[in-house]
């Protein structure tokens, strides 16, 4: 008898725990909670007997997006992979038609690498990096970033982003280069700051956005690429 009154009373307090809620209260829960979206998963691929490294995506809700993204992001690795390529044949010529009297010869190198600066609520931001050595005192790396909406596979304009807001974003990125580094700058004004959809490096950040700025570009070559955030508050408002 006690083991039924136990089970009844058990089975009671489970209903009592997962009643359905009042209509509209999920309407209202759902308003005041935050979503949280969760990121992709980001696998790294090797290009075989080459220096190239690229990103595939997965655990995306839209399969025509994860697809769209990963063939652009293939693509790239690929296309990374025949320059280097071409980049060994260059050294092959340069090495054989080395003067020795010069000194001895130091090899090129090449590698094509890449990091996810931003995976979150539907927002992936990924910067390509090439790093290349001709000789001379030190190598240059050069960048290449990609914002995706990982709802659509689009991506995003960074002139869109900040809604052509872009004196105040120079003057905020200005300012904060002033301070943040300890080098002199190379520009002396917000204006001379570079910020459009074709050469300017930027990701999403948890603050808003974060611009990445290319070796000598603004400051020495010992500060590397530059980086800095400027707050959402800074182009939303």
């Amino acid at each position: 008898m006690k083991k039924i009154l136990f089970a009844f009373l058990a089975a009671a307090l489970t209903f009592a725990l997962v009643k359905p809620l009042p209509i509209g209260a999920k309407e209202k829960m759902s308003s005041n909670t935050q979503v949280v979206v969760k990121p992709v998963t980001v696998t790294k691929v090797k290009i075989k007997n080459k220096p190239v490294t690229y990103p595939q995506i997965s655990k995306v809700k839209d399969q025509n997006a994860r697809k769209k993204i990963n063939e652009f992001l293939k693509t790239k690795g690929l296309n990374a992979a025949k320059a280097y390529t071409k980049f060994k044949a260059i050294e092959a010529k340069d090495k054989a038609e080395w003067d020795e009297s010069l000194g001895d010869w130091w090899g090129y190198e090449y590698d094509y690498s890449y990091k996810v600066k931003y995976n979150e609520n539907n927002q992936l931001s990924i910067i390509f990096y090439t790093y290349t050595y001709l000789g001379g005192a030190h190598g240059m790396t050069a960048g290449q970033s990609y914002n995706f909406d990982v709802k659509t596979g689009k991506l995003y304009k960074l002139t869109s982003t900040i809604n052509g807001k872009t004196t105040a974003v120079k003057e905020a990125a200005f300012n904060t280069l002033s301070e943040q580094y300890d080098y002199e700058l190379f520009i002396s004004k917000p204006s001379e700051i570079v910020l459009n959809d074709r050469s300017t490096l930027w990701t999403f950040d948890k603050k808003g956005i974060r611009l990445i700025f290319s070796q000598y570009e603004v400051l020495p070559y010992a500060a590397g690429m530059p980086e800095v955030v400027i707050p959402s508050s800074v182009y939303l408002n």
